[in-house]
């Protein structure tokens, strides 16, 4: 049985004026509290039709570091780290392990000078939304494969694209490389501002005091219990390609969003979290500021990294550190 109902989505003009369309949703299946409750054939059908699209100059998550140490916390901590150096400042502890991650922004890799740098694991962005893919992904991934050090893969979630959609488009990124694998790290879902929305589009909305750009964060215009469907359905769609595998999804967050998006207490079951926290006061304590009620397993602290290695210099990059050297929690077994 379907059913048709209509919906209104508001978009911005250029001088910021609100803009209403209405558009028709076909459902199959029940509709609960005026939702639509997608099955995964219309999903995949959803995921069919779409034609992707080429990211090429959406917001990094370096960027949204510095967006987050710019525009919250208190005055005296907006301050953020800025360089790390591979070799160099790599502590010799075993109980530090330090890895980055690459999107299509990223210019060059030492793959196979990795493990010399000490660089100890590799996240590498796939898919955004419902058809945004990163053109690099594939390329980046067959490298990694070849480098000897663990790598993993992530999608970034877009307001107002059903959860299971996207990570059914996930896993169709994935599906190019082979798929989730035992010994690959666990797939990431980026929970964060989104400044680029469904359309690909960004939309300033004015300045902060000290002349920050502010812009539209398209979560802002959806609820807080349907921000956690959304990502309780992503993540039950990546739970689907489990098979016998031990498959548990990494929600890389900053609790500056975390705070403003997510009800108190929610706790996304069987996920850990990956912690954005760009804040130099942070780094000099080796405390990053995490969400409550879940554990955090790697902290992304600067997106100012670099690798030096056989006198050339390669970067910058996103660089992050695990908590307690326990690598093993972020494989998948």
């Amino acid at each position: 049985m379907k059913r048709r109902f209509w919906c209104q989505t508001k978009e911005f003009d250029v001088n910021q004026q609100p803009l209403f369309r209405r558009r028709a949703m076909v459902c199959s299946g029940s509709i609960l509290g005026g939702a639509c409750l997608l099955n995964t054939t219309i999903a995949q059908g959803i995921i069919a039709i779409a034609q992707e699209v080429e990211l090429v100059d959406e917001p990094t998550r370096g960027y949204y570091g510095q967006y987050d140490v710019a525009n919250f916390g208190p005055p005296a901590l907006r301050n953020a780290k800025r360089e790390f150096n591979f070799p160099n400042d790599v502590e010799i502890k075993a109980d530090l392990n330090y890895g980055i991650d690459i999107s299509h922004h990223t210019d060059e890799v030492p793959w196979s000078d990795l493990k010399h740098s000490k660089v100890n694991y590799i996240y590498i962005k796939a898919s955004q939304s419902r058809n945004g893919r990163d053109g690099k992904f594939v390329e980046f991934w067959q490298e990694a494969a070849k480098s000897e050090v663990p790598y993993g893969a992530y999608h970034f979630l877009t307001a107002g694209v059903p959860g299971r959609v996207q990570g059914e488009y996930f896993l169709k990124r994935l599906s190019e490389v082979g798929g989730l694998s035992r010994g690959q790290l666990q797939p990431v879902v980026d929970l964060e501002w989104d400044t680029y929305g469904l359309h690909f589009k960004t939309v300033i909305l004015g300045k902060t005091s000290h002349g920050n750009l502010i812009y539209k964060d398209y979560w802002d215009d959806i609820s807080k219990p349907e921000i956690v469907a959304t990502v309780n359905d992503c993540v039950a769609a990546i739970h689907s390609a489990a098979g016998q595998m031990a498959i548990k999804p990494i929600i890389y967050t900053n609790r500056s969003w975390w705070e403003s998006h997510i009800p108190a207490g929610t706790v996304f079951a069987g996920c850990s979290i990956w912690i954005s926290d760009y804040r130099q006061q942070s780094y000099d304590m080796q405390s990053p500021r995490s969400v409550p009620k879940h554990d955090y397993y790697i902290w992304q602290f600067t997106d100012k990294a670099h690798i030096n290695i056989h006198g050339k210099r390669y970067g910058p990059y996103d660089s992050n550190k695990l908590v307690l050297s326990k690598i093993d929690r972020i494989i998948i077994a």
